[in-house]
């Protein structure tokens, strides 16, 4: 379990205080470190200078994540509600708003080590891991910019679960459900409260995301084996994205679709691939009429020669 060391005692005032009282002193400060709490778990204590790893402000203990991510969707939240979640790390950032002073979407997951939770997605040593994208979130305080690994609270908003049900009406054809959809917490507060977290990645094949319904949706995957692309559609082209043998589609939402030698995956003047099989492909999950696939970056993927 990770632990917050707190500073350390200054022990300068002890010097002009009776030896006989040292004693005294040194179990008054026992109690005093036990109220304080200065080596509890991280997500009790938040940590406001993170250089010093002092703690000081207690932290008011939310959710988990795993009550909006069940997979009996009769169980969660009724969408619309306000979020309070504690304890999720940051797996990716979107960077692109970065440069006009926002933080973009980010994801988070959270760890489920209960034998008995049967939601989200899977691990081969029984864990199951929980993702979620956090759409338009405030950073607290002002000026502070998340970093992946990030250990979060998030507070306010409202939880979401988008289906394509309500941008189906006439005269465009209704959709079928499919248990798919995209939740996400919209217009949280995020208030660091550790840091230096390795998020966990899934792996998973491109049939196991296609068949999960929403267990992997928000949750950092990677894709087992070599991947085949399929050269895109006008409106591919137009969105960016690149088509996957199997049924999903590469999306540059989190990052730019480019090599790692900065070359686009798609010829910008003729619209065709310039590679058709990719490996080692690391991404966040989405679901926006279609599954999706988010690379964070040209470096969660290789191009097969």
């Amino acid at each position: 379990m990770t632990t917050v060391t707190c500073g350390t005692y200054n022990g300068t005032v002890a010097m002009v205080i009776s030896r006989a009282l040292r004693p005294w002193l040194l179990l008054l400060s026992a109690v005093s470190l036990g109220v304080l709490q200065c080596a509890t778990p991280l997500t009790d204590r938040r940590c406001d200078n993170l250089d010093t790893r002092s703690c000081n402000q207690p932290v008011s203990r939310g959710d988990n994540l795993t009550l909006y991510r069940q997979a009996n969707r009769a169980a969660r939240p009724v969408p619309g509600g306000t979020v309070n979640v504690t304890d999720v790390v940051v797996t990716a950032i979107d960077r692109y708003l970065e440069p006009r002073g926002s933080t973009g979407d980010a994801w988070v997951q959270q760890i489920v080590t209960d034998p008995a939770f049967d939601g989200c997605a899977p691990l081969a040593d029984g864990r199951h891991v929980c993702g979620i994208q956090l759409f338009n979130p405030t950073v607290v305080p002002t000026g502070t910019h998340l970093l992946l690994g990030d250990t979060l609270q998030v507070s306010g908003g409202r939880y979401d679960e988008f289906d394509c049900a309500r941008c189906c009406q006439p005269p465009r054809a209704p959709c079928t459900f499919d248990g798919r959809t995209l939740p996400e917490f919209s217009n949280a507060s995020l208030e660091r409260i550790g840091t230096g977290q390795t998020p966990v990645i899934v792996p998973a094949t491109v049939t196991q995301v296609l068949e999960g319904g929403d267990r992997y949706v928000g949750v950092l995957v990677s894709l087992t084996g070599e991947i085949s692309l399929e050269n895109p559609s006008a409106s591919d082209v137009g969105r960016g994205e690149i088509p996957v043998v199997g049924g999903m589609k590469l999306s540059p939402q989190i990052g730019p679709l480019t090599d790692r030698m900065g070359q686009p995956l798609i010829n910008p003047t003729t619209g065709r691939l310039t590679t058709m099989r990719l490996r080692n492909v690391v991404g966040i999950v989405g679901y926006f009429f279609g599954t999706k696939f988010m690379p964070r970056g040209p470096m969660d993927f290789e191009v097969v020669p």
